[in-house]
């Protein structure tokens, strides 16, 4: 686990200890394989906004102080209406930045999520070589209808045919 994995996921993140049951397991790794939006989708984390914005607003400052103060001398100099300008640039940056930093957070957060359930329901094969086929299974088992009760059977044997 990263430095990011151990302090700012549970800072930014309420996680929820509760295991994910195997059919959510499968609908969440088929989300996130797809690149779909899963901030909603996948059950088991809520970003704590607040936290959230008080973590980005300091390594804001962290930057962007250094920065100005190397330019101060510079900027003393420039027109009010160029500093108006450069004002809203920065403030644009600002909340772009976030968002980025936000969806950052949320691919971390679904990501710890999956490879916890995945090592509880999965935990024989690859998380990294077998999800993406996972995904693929998953939807062959909607497309062809497949029970709930039958679905675990259904993955485990497509993944074995697979292994040999």
């Amino acid at each position: 686990m990263t430095w990011i994995e151990k302090n700012i996921i549970p800072f930014c993140f309420k996680l929820n200890p509760a295991p994910m049951r195997f059919k959510e397991l499968l609908n969440a790794n088929k989300v996130y394989n797809d690149g779909m939006d899963y901030e909603h989708t996948i059950q088991g984390f809520k970003l704590r906004l607040g936290r959230t914005y008080l973590l980005f607003i300091l390594l804001f400052i962290l930057v962007n102080i250094p920065v100005l103060g190397v330019l101060h001398s510079i900027l003393v100099h420039v027109n009010t209406h160029v500093l108006i300008l450069l004002t809203a640039f920065i403030t644009g940056a600002f909340f772009i930045s976030f968002t980025l930093f936000k969806e950052y957070l949320i691919d971390k957060a679904a990501r710890i999520i999956i490879k916890k359930a995945w090592q509880k329901h999965l935990s024989l094969f690859s998380f990294q070589e077998d999800s993406a086929l996972v995904a693929q299974y998953y939807a062959q088992a909607i497309e062809d209808e497949i029970p709930i009760g039958d679905l675990q059977r259904y993955i485990f044997d497509k993944l074995s045919a697979k292994e040999v």
